[in-house]
């Protein structure tokens, strides 16, 4: 006979035999599981809701893109146009500001793709009012049209679907039979998430368990697919597979199994250096975990459920491996020890993250358009490729532990123009006022925060990022575009509208940035260098960001480094540092940032030397 069961919420789930598991838990929730549920809706779930608000904007939005692509499908003649939404939107389990996702889908002529991506934004910056911003990616493994409007962001996928062919079918393997790869790859986000759908035995439990975890995962900054971290759709995949293995659990209990299932895996892949043969893969269908190809360096498997079964968390890396299992591990700990019936807990373990209060040294990645339109896409093409530098750094520097920030902030213009940052005449002559701290809407900030082991004594980040910008070389910019430009920042010399406290200095009479292809020096960089009053020691580590001896001029210049002052760069032609030396017994506060070991501290820890203030928490 069919169990069937009803949740908290009121949902009946469906019928259990028809789940892919073949020995589900089928333990039933207790009072005190019910009581933490509703604390967890209470204080998690409840406080990312969209407004009604942002859902009539979004829901107007959709009605008229439909609208303008029935229009755009006349005039290339092209049939069974439609508008399909998929993503986290589909599954109703989207934040506030998340991007929805859209794939427009038709069926005419060969070319009908490439006239969609060249025509169709025009068409959009002509019918909505204002005009939104767009820019296309179509290098990507699934070309979009990415789009704001209202404060609503879009990622447009296309489709050319063949003759005769019903795109309500589109989920059905058959449906694949006449369809190219492009295709078959714009098709999977509808696909994907019309079968986790379908595999979700209650839909309410997923649903609040799915948006508590997405916010505590933003508030602890670990979400965020392009940067290496959780995506909606890992998440979404992940959090099915509990509910299927756990059908009759309400939404607090599939949250807490969620942290400790996944603490565990995460635990033998970094203790195995992810080397584990037998690495398991999680979807929530039979076919992708028997059909899926692991590559050896994915880390973790969590597979999307529709062909071609590709790595929804392909871009997770070792760095960011270990930021995400750290959060896990303070994620099951206070689920383990506090009482879940207690609001207090949940507003513990979705407390922020306190980033720039965790770090004492950060990297600044800074990157500039001339417009929107050109910020977006040369920020995007940057962005996509900084979660790869954490990993170069420790690999190539060893000791230290590099933390990426998700969150791209957006700099102030007093503060862009202060540091000669501006795109045109405010990159030589500041026109702004002191007091003009408008959000400059053309730029982005990423930080990343550093920490050295006790046995560091000396570390020249000169190598990996000279590295990185081999990776990224073949990145066209163009003349309206700036960066990545790269410094090393201490905490004390961060900026005020990161942290609330006073701005960096600058140095007004430097002169102005050498351009290079696409990168340059900030000329004022030592300025923000305030190193702590301590006796020189051979033990006190030391970053650089440059090293004196081992890094031409001209090619610090393309990196956007600051050469530090270094009387005795005509004494050594060697062409390489060591990574661990020692600071000569000469070397002034120009040569480098010297660091004690006690600068290393821990996130609670308030750093040495500094006023307790307050700090923005991202």
């Amino acid at each position: 006979m069919a169990t069937i069961a009803k949740s908290v919420l009121g949902d009946v789930i469906l019928n259990v035999d028809t789940q892919p598991w073949k020995n589900p838990d089928l333990t039933r929730p207790t009072p005190a599981d019910e009581q933490a549920t509703a604390s967890m809706l209470n204080v998690v779930v409840k406080s990312d809701l969209e407004t009604e608000v942002q859902v009539g904007t979004r829901k107007k939005l959709l009605d008229t893109l439909n609208d303008i692509l029935q229009t755009w499908a006349k005039e290339v003649k092209a049939t069974n146009a439609a508008v399909y939404v998929y993503g986290s939107v589909r599954l109703d389990v989207q934040l506030q500001d998340a991007d929805t996702d859209l794939l427009c889908v038709a069926t005419g002529g060969p070319d009908l793709r490439d006239n969609f991506f060249t025509s169709f934004p025009a068409i959009l910056k002509q019918e909505l009012k204002p005009a939104p911003a767009i820019h296309s990616v179509q290098q990507a493994i699934v070309p979009v049209i990415k789009m704001e409007w209202k404060k609503v962001h879009i990622d447009l996928a296309f489709a050319n679907l063949p003759e005769h062919e019903n795109p309500e079918d589109m989920v059905t393997d058959e449906f694949l039979a006449n369809i190219d790869e492009k295709t078959c790859h714009s098709l999977a986000g509808v696909r994907n998430g019309e079968i986790v759908a379908r595999s979700i035995p209650n839909m309410s439990v997923f649903w609040a368990a799915t948006r508590a975890i997405k916010h505590w995962a933003t508030q602890r900054g670990v979400y965020s697919n392009m940067h290496g971290f959780l995506g909606g759709g890992t998440v979404a995949i992940m959090v099915a597979n509990i509910c299927q293995r756990r059908p009759f659990y309400i939404c607090s209990q599939v949250v807490t199994e969620w942290f400790q299932h996944y603490k565990a895996e995460t635990d033998r892949l970094l203790a195995s250096g992810n080397t584990i043969p037998d690495r398991p893969v999680v979807s929530v269908t039979p076919e992708a975990e028997e059909n899926f190809v692991a590559n050896q360096q994915e880390m973790l498997l969590i597979v999307n459920p529709a062909y071609p079964f590709t790595n929804n968390a392909r871009n997770i890396n070792g760095p960011q491996l270990r930021q995400l299992n750290s959060e896990l591990s303070r994620g099951a700990e206070i689920l383990s020890k506090h009482n879940q019936g207690n609001e207090a807990t949940w507003m513990l373990f979705s407390a922020p993250f306190d980033f720039f209060g965790a770090y004492k040294h950060f990297l600044e990645v800074v990157v500039v358009g001339a417009s929107n339109d050109v910020f977006r896409q040369w920020g995007g093409y940057v962005n996509s490729r900084i979660r790869a530098l954490p990993g170069l750094i420790e690999e190539m520097c060893r000791g230290v532990e590099v933390s990426l920030n998700p969150k791209e902030l957006t700099p102030p213009s007093k503060w862009l123009a202060k540091n000669r940052l501006n795109i045109g005449k405010a990159t030589t002559t500041p026109p702004l006022e002191d007091d003009d701290d408008d959000a400059y809407p053309t730029a982005g900030v990423v930080y990343m925060g550093l920490k050295a082991g006790p046995t560091v004594t000396s570390v020249s980040l000169t190598p990996a990022l000279e590295k990185f910008r081999y990776m990224i070389k073949d990145l066209k910019g163009g003349d309206g575009v700036r960066g990545p430009m790269i410094r090393l920042v201490s905490q004390g010399c961060l900026p005020s509208w990161v942290t609330g406290g006073q701005e960096s200095p600058v140095l007004e009479a430097s002169p102005p940035p050498s351009v290079s292809k696409g990168f340059f020096s900030l000329g004022a960089e030592e300025a923000c260098f305030t190193p702590p009053a301590v006796p020189k020691s051979d033990t006190a580590p030391v970053f650089e960001t440059v090293s004196s001896t081992g890094l031409a001029p001209e090619l610090a210049a393309e990196l956007g480094l600051a050469m530090m002052n270094n009387s005795n760069n005509n004494n050594n032609n060697n062409t390489e540092r060591p990574r661990t030396a020692t600071p000569p017994p000469d070397s002034t506060v120009d040569e480098a940032i010297r660091l004690t070991p006690s600068d290393f501290s821990s996130e609670d820890e308030q750093p040495s030397g500094q006023p307790e203030k307050k700090r923005r928490l991202l």
